[in-house]
């Protein structure tokens, strides 16, 4: 007793590992010891077994193993949150994803949770972004509508309230909600909008039939129906037989939500064997419940509680509940909120004293993450989760080319059987040698996405030869109203599949179907989208006639010596009389970059322009769909996608040349930096950025620039240097400064002109004198880079530049006067001042990208001379051109000035803080191809000692990603009892993807050759504490001491045997962020506290 328990302790155990007198026992040394914890037991009809986390193991669970490491990396994540990642292109945690949660059938998980939960006070639930943690919801999204509902129990009439978004025609899943004891009000009103913003039919249920009058009149209601399971239960299945009977809702996929009265109520509903797919009592009082012990029904609901230890439910009632879900054979989990947090009963109601905004946000996650689990399949109470592979759908179908006498033809079509109702369809028009197994791939890639992927059949007939197939590709590429034909047969077919929603359907075509692609839409054609991937575009000469609208979004991916720029400048100007949203992309690199490069079935395959090609297309038809409403299921996400084409390899280094006008919502701001209003300065700033006078010099000349740092983060990171627009340093480069200081990385406005401007004059004349002066303009960007570089808090080789309108063209002059930046952007910067370079261009060390607007900027001859240019220079580049049909004008990025654009400055900053993740990712960012992720990891066995024992000699193991820079969260495995093996290194690796390094602690200091010897060992250490936390903290040193690690930010992870060990430490008073143990025994930790 006394002692302080310093990480967050997580415990996952399968319900037959320990008893409850063990995990009591363990709750109670936890809250004596002010720990913040969770404990979660999984149990199943056919059992969980004890070590079903190892996936080498036949004990492995896939749910269990997926649900347990999911809660541990949010724990971990939450540990880790006030140490500043290096801002590179870091892994992320897909590769977690994939390698656990590929479920199996048979395996459908419950679980019994005590948490006190950690992430920020400020966070809102997740799945629902319009709700503030402090206040009612008050913006929803266009078409949802809340309005009264009457409906009948019996012959009593009942009112309650309907939330529903009438953009969305299908039958969708929904949610009853129980309110609380004061009736329906605008609380359950907020739940049931925020349920319908996700894609649910929502009914606030009325109980009492009649309206409160008084607080006696209350109180007595309440006692009516808490004393009546029956008439309660009723009331609540009237209110899911009027949604069963709406044409909107799919009646097998009902789920119910209570609140405090409400809770209590549905916890009775699912005891009494109601067929709602999920329950869920948000703190509903259990006593009420108790009373039902002898008379439980066989539950057919997955059951799910959230209460608070305060004034809720004792231990001993959850512990009575948790039996009488187990004897009704039902999926369940607990969850428990400490005492210590301050939570109290009502922790949810966000218009009342007692609410709490983590209890709320945590209850609120998990239970959508339930209705998002239960909705995916078809018998949603009993059904395992279903395996995202295993539910694919892919067949050869058969349809008709009726524009073409009937002909027969061959599809092949893949999508997501899991999935519910209607979803967009992209139809694939395949390259010159017909369907085969790369259209099948890309089509799959679509179904994981949530479309439909159709590959259409062009030539009705099989080749046996290659005279055959050239004279089938020529017909078709030929004849244009044969070839868009036979694409319009396939977009019929889709808009008459019932999964199909018909004014949703894309088309997307490679070589010989990217040819066809650009006809249909230059003729014409109906669809969202058109996207053509190394399309020939001879074909496509003369096809367009004046005055047809072109309405699709059009987009051309093409290696750079695919065509020519007059076949470039024709076809741009096709799509501007067609009034087309357009996007034009070429790609090239030293080595050149090869027709055909997006198959990875060929040797022409380039992975970095696949990726970029490919990431950009899938944006697209995000943007072109976003007006169709999806179902609400666990929709597979684009992950393997990338994981399917976003391997780079080496030696591939592409450039890219853009013309687009963009696309997408003009509400949005810059995803990399949330706290940018598009339509208003940035005002709100994350703690530890801080914004700075910094003086420097340039020569004798002293420079007085603005400089924007996260004093929080101590490590060398990158830099960035802003030049500012004529008008000199003022309040928008500072917000921009502060903006990527958010990001991570160290920002300075740079002072060009060395004093302030006093009048327009005196700005003209400074303005003329050095745009008319390359060397001095240059020289005062070079001289912000070296006071970067004199920073200690600055990685001296990974600074970039980015200028704005007069400052675009002293970037781009910088870039060409060889400038040592990793990248330089230009914005809006003016392209006649720079072509006075063309006979001075150096080598050219940056990547650079250039963004401007077609209406006042730069003209197309401006644009290809400065393309020349960087050709000539060996640049890698990207041109971005926005469209005079958007309204694009120069400035369009200031958000302080009457031109400023959200979408073109959306665009560009997000384009520009991809390449800066990109280049920062390298030692030589100009320069190096794209870092394989994978090729990147550095795993070995390391040598260490055990300053506590003797100086032991151990070897650890240890994984990172080379290709970050700066310290990092490090993790200790501590392994099960057969010591380290292949499992320990696998999990070292999947930590190490997600940006920590691992790090597997060496226990036993001994190999074992026999059973005996393995037994013997971890007796020896299980059952002395102070040598096993000794092994744990001989680990920690060492990592404490690791260049690459941050000293305060190390959690420990044990498995089995490993487990105890961890708990062990922990309850000893052990030093760390987080403690997780994953089926570890508790007969060793008994007495520890």
């Amino acid at each position: 007793n006394g002692t302080m328990i310093h990480p967050h302790v997580a415990v996952f155990s399968a319900f037959g590992d320990e008893t409850l007198d063990q995990i009591s026992s363990l709750e109670s040394d936890l809250m004596m010891g002010s720990a913040t914890f969770q404990i979660t037991r999984y149990d199943e009809p056919d059992g969980v077994q004890h070590g079903f986390t190892n996936f080498h193991s036949n004990s492995y669970n896939a749910i269990a193993d997926s649900q347990s490491w999911t809660a541990a990396s949010a724990i971990l994540e939450d540990a880790f949150a006030h140490v500043t990642m290096s801002p590179t292109m870091t892994p992320t945690g897909a590769a977690v994803a994939n390698a656990t949660m590929a479920p199996t059938s048979g395996t459908n998980a419950s679980m019994m949770q005590t948490s006190t939960p950690t992430m920020s006070p400020t966070d809102g639930p997740t799945a629902s972004p319009s709700m503030s943690p402090t206040q009612t919801p008050t913006a929803f999204e266009a078409g949802v509508m809340g309005m009264n509902a009457s409906y009948v129990d019996g012959n009593v009439t009942l009112h309650g309230f309907l939330a529903v978004d009438n953009a969305n025609t299908i039958a969708r899943p929904a949610v009853v909600i129980v309110p609380d004891w004061d009736g329906i009000n605008e609380y359950e009103h907020d739940r049931a909008m925020m349920l319908a913003e996700m894609g649910y039919v929502a009914l606030a249920a009325d109980i009492y039939a009649e309206p409160v009058t008084s607080p006696d009149h209350q109180t007595a209601l309440y006692r009516q129906y808490i004393g009546d399971a029956p008439l309660f239960v009723g009331r609540i299945q009237a209110a899911i037989d009027y949604l069963k009977s709406r044409s909107d809702v799919h009646p097998d996929h009902i789920a119910v939500m209570g609140y405090c009265f409400g809770g209590s109520g549905a916890l009775m509903y699912a005891l009494h064997g109601g067929d709602a797919s999920a329950t869920m009592s948000f703190h509903g009082g259990l006593p009420p419940v108790l009373t039902m012990s002898h008379n439980v029904s066989t539950i057919h609901s997955r059951v799910a509680i959230f209460s608070a230890t305060h004034n809720d439910d004792t231990t001993e009632d959850v512990e009575a509940v948790q039996m009488m879900l187990e004897s009704g054979n039902a999926t369940w989990e607990i969850t428990r909120f400490g005492e210590e947090m301050g939570v109290m009963h009502g922790f949810t109601n966000f218009h009342s004293d007692a609410y709490n905004p983590i209890a709320d946000m945590q209850s609120w996650t998990a239970a959508t993450a339930i209705l998002d689990h239960v909705f995916a399949h078809s018998d949603a109470g009993n059904e395992s989760m279903t395996n995202p592979v295993e539910s694919m759908t892919n067949s050869t179908v058969q349809y008709v080319d009726h524009y073409d006498h009937h002909t027969a033809l061959n599809g092949f079509v893949s999508y997501n059987a899991s999935m519910l109702g209607k979803r967009p369809a992209v139809v694939i028009v395949p390259d010159w040698d017909g369907i085969d197994e790369y259209e099948h791939d890309r089509a799959g890639m679509l179904a994981s996405m949530g479309y439909v992927g159709f590959v259409a059949d062009i030539y009705a007939a099989n080749f046996s030869n290659m005279d055959e197939q050239i004279a089938l590709s020529r017909k078709y590429s030929s004849n244009v109203t044969l070839f868009t034909h036979r694409i319009q047969a396939a977009i019929d077919f889709l808009m008459a599949h019932e999964l199909v929603h018909p004014d949703h359907i894309a088309i997307i075509g490679y070589c010989f179907g990217g040819s066809g692609v650009l006809q249909y839409a230059l003729t014409g054609g109906h669809v969202v989208a058109a996207l053509s991937f190394h399309g020939g575009l001879s074909p496509v000469a003369g096809v367009y006639q004046n005055g047809t609208m072109i309405h699709p979004h059009v987009a051309v991916f093409s290696a750079f010596g695919d065509e020519t720029l007059d076949q470039i400048s024709s076809l741009e100007s096709d799509l501007m009389m067609g009034s087309a949203t357009f996007q034009i992309t070429r790609y090239d690199e030293p080595d050149g970059v090869q027709h055909g490069f997006t198959n990875f079935h060929s040797n022409s395959y380039n992975a970095i322009a696949d990726s970029q090609s490919w990431t950009a297309a899938s944006a697209i038809l995000e943007d072109a769909f976003a007006h169709v409403t999806m179902s609400p299921t666990m929709t597979p996400t684009g992950a393997a996608v990338a994981n399917a084409t976003m391997a780079p390899t080496s030696g591939t280094n592409a450039s890219m040349m853009q013309t687009s006008t963009p696309t997408m919502s003009p509400t949005d701001g810059p995803t990399a930096s949330p706290s940018m209003s598009p339509t208003q300065t940035p005002t709100a700033f994350e703690a530890g950025v801080m914004g700075m006078n910094a003086s420097y010099v340039d020569g004798n000349v002293t420079l007085h620039g603005f400089l924007a740092v996260d004093n929080a983060n101590t490590i060398a990171r990158p830099a960035v240097v802003i030049v500012p627009d004529w008008d000199g340093i003022n309040e928008y480069e500072h917000d921009r400064a502060m903006m990527l200081a958010e990001m991570g990385y160290v920002a300075l406005a740079a002072d060009i002109y060395a004093e302030p401007v006093t009048s327009p004059d005196h700005q003209t004349a400074l303005y003329r004198q050095y745009i008319g002066d390359a060397p001095l303009f240059v020289g005062r960007i070079q001289a912000a880079i070296d006071y970067l570089k004199s920073r200690s808090d600055v990685h001296p080789d990974h600074i970039a530049v980015m200028g704005y309108c007069f400052g675009g063209s002293g970037a781009l002059m910088y870039a060409l006067h060889g400038g040592d930046a990793s990248a330089t952007m230009s914005f809006h910067g003016g392209l006649p001042p720079v072509l006075t370079m063309s006979h001075n261009v150096s080598t050219i060390h940056s990547r650079v990208a250039i963004f401007s607007a077609t209406h006042n900027d730069d003209t197309t001859e401006d644009v290809e001379a400065v393309q020349m240019m960087l050709e000539s220079g060996n640049a890698t580049w990207e041109i971005t051109r926005f469209g005079e049909e958007m309204g694009v004008m120069h400035g369009f990025t200031n958000f302080h000035s009457d031109a400023y654009n959200p979408i073109a400055d959306m665009q560009s900053w997000t384009a520009a803080t991809a390449i800066l993740d990109h280049v920062f990712a390298h030692s030589d960012a100009g320069n190096e191809s794209m870092t394989n992720p994978v090729e990147s990891m550095t795993n070995s066995t390391v040598q260490y000692v055990d300053h506590y024992d003797h100086h032991t000699a151990l070897n650890g193991f240890v994984s990172y990603n080379a290709s970050m820079l700066g310290k990092r969260p490090a993790v200790v495995i501590v392994p099960d009892w057969d010591g380290i093996d292949e499992y320990e290194h696998d999990r070292a690796g999947m930590l190490a993807s997600m940006g920590y390094v691992g790090f597997v602690a060496d226990i036993y200091a001994a190999n074992f050759s026999n059973m005996d010897e393995q037994i013997a060992l971890s007796r020896k250490y299980s059952s002395n504490v102070t040598l096993f936390t000794h092994r744990i903290q001989a680990a920690i040193d060492f990592l404490m001491a690791h260049e690459l690690v941050h000293p305060d930010h190390i959690a420990i992870i044990g498995y089995c045997f490993g487990g105890s060990g961890v708990l062990q430490y922990a309850l000893t008073g052990g030093h760390v962020v987080a403690a997780l143990s994953f089926h570890g025994g508790l007969s060793p930790v008994a007495g520890v506290y």
